[in-house]
């Protein structure tokens, strides 16, 4: 992996709690970097960001605004103006309907990409190695399972452009620093020439990969999402993977129903899940009445885990554990375990998880 998740956790992490215990003089030192760097622009000019020295001067001349306050200046800057919002240009326009259904352009600069790598990317990795602090770090980062579609448009000037969730990765690969290799799919699939709906694709890499460790989501309700369409669709994937096929049910453009398509995906055939039921029941019985779980076996080859909280009303499922992800419980017994981390599909559509 070209990116070290743990050093780049950690160093986010450092920083975040840094600027946490000194807020207050690290929000002043922000408002004065920005009134001295953006007081030459269109609009630093208008509202004298030269002498700002205050948060009251600030709060007196800078009024409050609303996206139409600035739609003409970032329509300036879309036809190529220089220093119209800010003095560093834009290199990136997030595109968001909003509330209206009309298209607006939110313009991003190098420091604003920067700030969201350190803080919106690297902190969770943070947060995710803190918790696991008691174990290595292969063991918590592997193959990510990147659930949204990111394809790499841009702007008639050439700058990039395209949903807010997208543009880290395509920063990133623009200066060759986004790797690929890092997630269970091929970088056709993370970045495609046009947006289209993916999902089974992905899925299908997914199921197939032993070594995934996190799944990427923008919202939680993409995530539960994707987990009950792999439980609806349960049986026509594994048939899918088992055959090297591509069902005729889904809902594919005809450029992924291509031969191209069905090479990437024909290294999956042999994919098949392990069939384990006489095998596990032993383990699966010790395992279930450790964490107070009871367990069925679908058609053989999916595991449903199912646990009763005192805090929750009713039993709810613990979704989709494929069968040949047991090979390591058998393996590694007791310290498998202890590390595993079951998520839960809730009735109100939230996603949650034990340990």
């Amino acid at each position: 992996m070209k990116t070290n998740y743990g050093k780049l956790g950690q160093e986010s992490m450092d920083s975040l709690r840094d600027t946490s215990k000194r807020s207050a003089e690290v929000q002043m030192q922000l408002l004065a970097e920005l009134m001295r760097r953006n007081r030459e622009t269109v609009y630093g000019k208008k509202y004298g960001f030269g002498t700002i020295q205050t948060v009251w001067e600030f709060q007196k001349k800078a009024p409050l605004c609303v996206y139409g306050d600035y739609e003409d200046y970032i329509l300036r800057m879309i036809a190529g103006e220089e220093k119209v919002l800010t003095e560093e240009p834009a290199v990136y326009y997030c595109i968001s309907s909003g509330t209206t259904g009309d298209a607006k352009y939110l313009p991003l600069t190098e420091t604003d990409l920067k700030i969201q790598y350190r803080y919106a990317y690297g902190v969770p990795f943070g947060m995710v190695k803190e918790h696991y602090r008691d174990l290595p770090e292969y063991e918590i980062f592997g193959k990510i399972f990147q659930i949204g579609e990111f394809a790499k448009t841009y702007m008639e000037n050439g700058t990039m452009n395209g949903i807010r969730s997208g543009c880290i990765y395509q920063w990133l690969d623009r200066d060759g620093q986004f790797d690929a290799e890092d997630y269970c799919v091929p970088k056709e699939v993370l970045f495609p020439d046009t947006l289209e709906d993916l999902r089974y694709v992905k899925v299908r890499f997914a199921l197939a990969e032993p070594d995934l460790r996190a799944i990427h989501g923008v919202f939680v309700n993409r995530v539960a999402g994707v987990l009950e369409y792999i439980w609806r669709n349960w049986e026509m994937l594994l048939k899918d993977m088992e055959h090297g096929r591509v069902d005729e049910c889904v809902s594919l453009s005809p450029r992924w129903r291509s031969e191209n398509c069905r090479l990437i995906l024909y290294g999956q055939r042999n994919c098949a899940f392990f069939p384990m039921r006489r095998c596990v029941k032993a383990s699966l019985r010790r395992f279930g009445q450790r964490f107070g779980m009871r367990w069925q076996l679908a058609g053989n080859r999916l595991l449903i885990i199912q646990k009763r909280f005192e805090n929750m009303r009713g039993t709810f499922p613990y979704i989709l554990m494929p069968m040949r992800l047991l090979r390591g419980f058998l393996a590694l017994r007791r310290r498998w375990i202890r590390q595993i981390v079951i998520f839960s599909f809730q009735r109100r559509g939230f996603l949650s998880f034990c340990r």
